[in-house]
């Protein structure tokens, strides 16, 4: 059991559709004025089809990928495993949850987001339809101390109700 924990919970209004692709992103370099946000259209610097941080273009230097069954764990761009724990509850909400030394430690705030997107286009086609939901903007939590937030955000742009996220929650836990 890690001693400290990061357990992100989000909720669609659907069910969880493993053609789809959902994404923990988190931003480490303790900035709360830039974070992660989803690709609508072609950011400079986009390579990914889902997410960068908005100041940079650049993919987020610490994500969760969940797709087709299986549960992606990256840290700068390179795969280290899977989470310490992911889980989908009641068939529309996913479950992450990680160990916060694999993610920084020396961060005292991380920026988040989730990311939930229809496909992975790339960003330089932006004329093929495709719907994509996060968050309004990205959330920063501090992790000094233990703590739990909540909220209902919707960027607004997803009709299918199995990208649209409707409750998200965010704890960290320290032992």
């Amino acid at each position: 059991m890690p001693l400290r924990q990061l357990i992100v919970k989000w909720t669609v209004q659907g069910v969880i559709n493993p053609q789809y692709f959902y994404f923990l992103a988190l931003d480490t370099d303790d900035d709360p004025n830039s974070g992660p946000i989803p690709v609508l259209i072609d950011p400079v610097g986009a390579t990914n089809g889902w997410g960068v941080i908005d100041t940079t273009g650049k993919p987020p230097p610490v994500y969760v990928e969940m797709n087709a069954g299986s549960v992606l764990f990256f840290v700068n761009g390179v795969f280290v495993g899977v989470p310490f724990e992911a889980r989908i509850e009641n068939g529309n909400t996913i479950v992450i949850v990680l160990d916060l030394d694999q993610v920084t430690t020396t961060a005292h705030n991380l920026d988040l987001n989730v990311i939930n997107a229809q496909t992975l286009l790339p960003p330089s086609d932006p004329t093929e339809p495709r719907e994509i939901d996060a968050l309004n903007t990205y959330i920063t939590i501090p992790i000094d101390q233990g703590g739990f937030f909540s909220g209902s955000a919707d960027l607004g742009t997803a009709t299918l109700p199995d990208l649209t996220i409707t409750h998200w929650e965010v704890e960290v836990r320290l032992q």
